[in-house]
């Protein structure tokens, strides 16, 4: 099955999706805004395939009213495996009287497990998740199962749980239990914002889209020991002041620089709370300072 079959099976199962690319990034390709444009249409679908034929399958998670736990493997380099969020989210079920396998899950390329629940109001965001685990939701996407790299690995359903199509067209998949709602949105004093309001026209958007490239860009090309972290902060921050003024979507520009953070192995090196926390305190301060108008 190639993965234009599994775009379409999404679609026949009411999921909305958009192409990304098949590497460590998985970069929207589709133009604009990748949130306004996922759809289930299999006619826009076929068409984006026909000349993306080995592009992966993103489902929008916030569109399907979805949320993943993804949990991450961490080997070190004596091939240990560190913050095993496989494990971490079967005994997270289990603590709390509760079975992950009542839920659809995909096991991703490199070992690690998505996990699906039907969600709505959930961001990208862990809480108080254990380490090795991290919630995706509304602004986040994840690939569809099925899908495979050029490489020949892929993603693929975890034997003795729920079909996530099947589910999803039956609306069988289990929604979000109170007690991991408490942990992924834990009630504490939010964080006080300046917000201007919005007066971005074409101009400030593009501006604000043309540094976001940037700054990705060249995270996504830091190695180790070059400041990779002092520098997510300081994105966060430059991009944050943007969102701040409506020039452009914050929950974007969480999953763009996220993304960098997977390539240039941020995420593998400190996990991805610590890669989450940089990037929410640099867009916090972002917003505490919006972006000047735009000179003419």
């Amino acid at each position: 099955m190639g993965n234009l079959d599994v775009a379409l099976k999404c679609a026949h199962a009411g999921l909305h999706v958009f192409p990304v690319t098949p590497d460590k990034r998985k970069k929207p390709t589709v133009r604009g805004n990748w949130r306004e444009y996922s759809t289930n249409d299999p006619a826009t679908i076929g068409k984006w395939w026909s000349i993306r034929a080995n592009h992966l399958v993103a489902i929008d998670l916030g569109k399907s009213d979805l949320l993943i736990l993804d949990g991450d493997l961490h080997p070190n380099a004596d091939g240990e495996v560190l913050n095993d969020g496989v494990d971490g989210i079967r005994e997270l079920f289990r603590a709390n009287g509760d079975n992950a396998r009542r839920n659809p899950g995909v096991w991703t390329p490199t070992g690690g497990i998505h996990v699906y629940i039907v969600a709505t109001g959930f961001g990208n965001a862990e809480g108080d998740l254990p380490d090795g685990i991290n919630g995706r939701g509304n602004g986040g996407y994840s690939v569809a199962p099925g899908c495979v790299l050029p490489d020949g690995r892929g993603y693929k359903p975890v034997d003795g749980m729920p079909d996530l199509f099947e589910a999803f067209k039956n609306r069988s998949i289990p929604t979000m239990p109170p007690w991991l709602a408490r942990i992924i949105k834990p009630e504490r004093p939010p964080v006080p914002v300046i917000v201007t309001p919005g007066q971005g026209g074409r101009r400030e958007l593009a501006y604000a889209k043309s540094v976001l490239r940037g700054v990705v860009t060249d995270l996504a090309s830091m190695r180790p020991g070059t400041g990779r972290n002092h520098a997510l902060n300081a994105s966060a921050y430059r991009v944050g002041r943007f969102a701040a003024r409506g020039w452009i979507d914050r929950s974007e520009v969480e999953t763009e620089l996220f993304n960098a953070c997977i390539a240039n192995r941020l995420v593998a090196d400190e996990g991805a709370r610590a890669a989450q926390k940089t990037i929410r305190s640099g867009l916090t301060a972002g917003f505490q300072q919006p972006a000047a108008d735009l000179k003419d």
